[in-house]
């Protein structure tokens, strides 16, 4: 009724308060009242997989289809990912504080200046589906300048100035996704330990430290994680369905589940954001 298509798969917001939606559909620009396409004549067909805003105020878009496009001042530049090996979309986008923009497809990472891409190194298998072990199920940039990223396999981590992801020693993989606090760590967590954790800081050549380890994570938290302002953790889960809350990542709490029935128009929950203001978005 109000323009939003169905199949939103991931919301952003730019510095001039609009929200942008990523679609089944292609990308949308949401004033909180209507929604418009934008860019359809310049994006190849395919779905928008996922968004992420640069420090700049840039807006990134990953498509389906090996692309991702940059939206500067109202203007679209669409670039094509070089994918090795099998020819799939992007699924991550995660700015890093250099200006650059870390890229995963469903099993490399790649970094992009604007201008030349740079393929990473990395000891995980390939995966074709999700249901396969290796790839890449997560990406983040810590606040020291470290590329996390995770699958069913492991967690692993490409230090500042690096060009080869390693194996994080003593964690352990899982499919809960990566989680930012307000002091900008990143929180996770494993299918070993089942806890939530704050990732260490790397200092130079350091061996990796052990976890940080918070409350227990609740066995309905799966996939796609964001903290709020206020340290709550909110969980849009496409596999058991529904909104999930935690209210904290340090303290034991019983997780609350948000369905039909508390007032939701599906099950079927697909991302969830946080806007400057601190309304949350589903």
């Amino acid at each position: 009724r109000d323009g939003v298509p169905a199949g939103v798969k991931g919301i952003a917001q730019t510095p001039d308060g609009f929200l942008w939606l990523g679609t089944n559909t292609g990308l949308y620009r949401f004033d909180g009242i209507r929604a418009e396409p934008f860019g359809a004549e310049l994006l190849p067909a395919g779905a928008i997989t996922a968004l992420a805003i640069t420090a700049n105020g840039d807006l990134w878009a990953a498509s389906s289809s090996t692309h991702v496009a940059r939206v500067t001042r109202g203007r679209m530049t669409v670039f094509e990912v070089p994918t090795p090996g099998q020819k799939s979309g992007a699924t991550f986008l995660a700015p890093d504080p250099d200006g650059t923009l870390w890229v995963a497809t469903r099993d490399t990472v790649l970094n992009f200046d604007g201008q030349r891409w740079r393929v990473i190194k990395h000891p995980w298998p390939p995966a074709s589906t999700w249901s396969q072990p290796g790839g890449v199920w997560g990406l983040a940039v810590a606040r020291d300048g470290t590329v996390w990223t995770k699958n069913l396999l492991g967690l692993y981590y490409l230090r500042r100035g690096a060009d080869t992801f390693q194996l994080a020693s003593g964690y352990a993989g899982g499919v809960i996704d990566f989680a930012r606090d307000r002091n900008n760590r990143l929180w996770t967590a494993d299918f070993a330990t089942q806890r939530l954790y704050a990732l260490p800081d790397l200092p130079l050549e350091a061996v990796v430290p052990q976890p940080e380890f918070g409350a227990a994570a609740p066995p309905t938290i799966l996939g796609t994680v964001i903290l709020d302002r206020d340290g709550t953790l909110w969980n849009a889960n496409r596999v058991a369905g529904g909104l999930h809350r935690v209210s904290s990542v340090v303290a034991p709490g019983a997780p609350e589940r948000f369905t039909l029935s508390q007032g939701l128009t599906s099950d079927l929950v697909t991302s969830v954001f946080e806007d400057r203001e601190g309304n949350i978005w589903i």
